[in-house]
């Protein structure tokens, strides 16, 4: 019988943690699988170029390690050290999660859980981050929607 006084000690309780994780991951992807149609992904697949699969992971890798580079200049402003590629995962397994949860906030709650430091910086950097993705985003969506502004007003 299980119950919380039967853990000796943190190791039972990481196990515990850890087999709860792998069940909620396999429940998804469970969901997942039962709810596609994967001759119509394969239909859709056989149209494509490779080398546009091919470009758009590369795109894809690209975007995320400049995420992770920037979150790493944010995190050591407030003397957070983490290397390059603990940040690339993190960023990678947030973007993961982020299908799973609407409103892109189980990417941000692993963010925070999985970086160990003072929890009040670690909160801040994550708002920071948020903050300055979206003004990336604007600066790259003004040239990105006047380009088809005029390419519209040309056809027109």
């Amino acid at each position: 019988m299980f119950s919380l006084s039967s853990l000796q000690n943190n190791t039972d309780l990481s196990r515990y943690k850890f087999a709860l994780k792998l069940l909620v991951l396999c429940a998804f992807f469970l969901l997942i699988v039962l709810n596609t149609d994967f001759s119509l992904i394969r239909q859709e697949l056989l149209h494509v170029k490779p080398e546009y699969l091919l470009y758009s992971v590369i795109l894809s890798v690209l975007i995320i390690f400049l995420g992770s580079e920037r979150f790493r200049f944010i995190l050591n402003s407030y003397q957070i050290q983490k290397s390059s590629v603990d940040l690339f995962f993190i960023k990678y397994y947030g973007q993961f999660i982020d299908n799973f949860f609407f409103g892109f906030l189980g990417g941000d709650a692993y963010k925070y859980i999985a970086i160990k430091g003072d929890k009040k910086n670690v909160f801040k950097s994550i708002i920071l981050d948020r903050v300055t993705g979206l003004i990336v985003l604007t600066f790259l969506a003004i040239p990105g929607g006047l380009f088809l502004v005029l390419q519209f007003s040309k056809d027109l």
